[in-house]
């Protein structure tokens, strides 16, 4: 915790955590099972608690990487990606259009940044850049149908190659696009340096997207201020 709140201060900070980091497979089933519960490698005990004993206290630590958590329950907690934030961004004043929160499922940026385009209004033929996550047939013939042209990040490595083809890549307003599509990303700094999306607060979908829409629309407030100076 002191770690984070200097880091948040802008601070550099090493974190060195001491320990073996254990499989699934290596811990006691039972606190009787001695070799795995306890740590005093002189005698073969390889587990996850040692004993220090002092004048009137006797201590037994977690000797594991993932410290209490360990120790407690036998568990070691990884964090989840459990929501994504998601914007459209105009290139030309770096201003917000639509936002909307989500699960994180491993297709929700493509699905929800379909769904966010097919809501801005107008028929003008428009451009969209995106990186090459974007670069699949799906999200390319979505684009095209809401006579949207996808400016998307070329992933030749992908099987089958990339959905853009040279049609496309060839214009010089494809690379202004992949040179702007860059600044999607100042908002989230923003929102994370300033306001409250680095870690939530709060819970549950409607919420989470309650918290995004705020931050999006107080980088708009700050970025309105910017361009009238």
């Amino acid at each position: 915790m002191s770690a984070l709140r200097l880091s948040e201060k802008g601070y550099s900070v090493g974190i060195l955590e001491s320990g073996k980091r254990f499989a699934d497979g290596d811990y006691a089933k039972s606190v009787w099972d001695v070799r795995k519960y306890l740590w005093a490698p002189f005698v073969g005990c390889r587990g996850i608690l040692q004993m220090t004993p002092f004048r009137d206290v006797f201590v037994m630590s977690g000797v594991a990487v993932g410290g209490g958590s360990t120790v407690y329950a036998n568990t070691l907690y990884r964090a989840k990606l459990s929501y994504m934030g998601h914007t459209v961004m105009e290139n030309r004043n770096g201003l917000v259009v639509k936002a909307a929160a989500s699960h994180a499922t491993g297709k929700a940026e493509r699905e929800v940044a379909a769904d966010l385009l097919s809501d801005l209004t107008g028929m003008k033929k428009r451009t969209v850049g995106a990186d090459k996550n974007y670069d699949t047939a799906g999200f390319v013939a979505d684009c095209r149908a809401m006579n949207i042209t996808p400016h998307v990040a070329r992933n030749d490595k992908r099987l089958g190659g990339s959905a853009i083809d040279g049609r496309t890549s060839r214009h010089a307003s494809y690379k202004v696009s992949q040179r702007n599509r860059k600044r999607v990303e100042e908002p989230f700094g923003w929102g994370k340096s300033i306001c409250l999306i680095r870690q939530m607060k709060v819970r549950g979908l409607s919420k989470v997207n309650g918290v995004f829409m705020m931050t999006m629309i107080g980088w708009n407030l700050t970025r309105m201020r910017a361009l009238q100076e």
